[in-house]
């Protein structure tokens, strides 16, 4: 349960923060509705040595929130991922990518990403 309830909080957050919402220490300043077109969930994906794909290219932009699941850190990013490139996500971290590519990931030690698709 504990694992659950950082992933929702973590994508609360993240969905306040592409709102235009703030968060403050000591709890949410206000509630947010996030509109869009689609919402979707998709199953968490394995991230390992080697850069794979973990979320499709799509032909209309859509924003992914990513949550770091794991107990280890991942870089985030093209297809270029390795040690030493692409944004890094910490082990329990939440970063928000929007593009029309593919989002791909790379962990040194192997982790899971908790994904949520957002198409405006």
């Amino acid at each position: 349960m504990k694992g659950t309830s950082r992933v929702l909080a973590g994508m609360l957050l993240a969905g306040m923060l592409l709102a235009g919402s703030s968060a403050r220490a000591g709890g949410l300043e206000q509630s947010v509705v996030m509109t869009s077109h689609s919402l979707s969930s998709i199953p968490d994906a394995s991230c390992g040595v080697g850069t794979a794909p973990i979320v499709p290219s799509d032909t209309v932009q859509e924003c992914a929130i990513l949550v770091n699941i794991g107990a280890n850190a991942a870089r985030i990013g093209d297809s270029n991922c390795g040690a030493a490139r692409c944004a890094q996500l910490a082990a329990g971290g939440t970063m928000t990518v929007c593009t029309i590519d593919a989002i791909y990931c790379y962990s040194a030690s192997g982790t899971m990403i908790a994904i949520t698709k957002v198409q405006q």
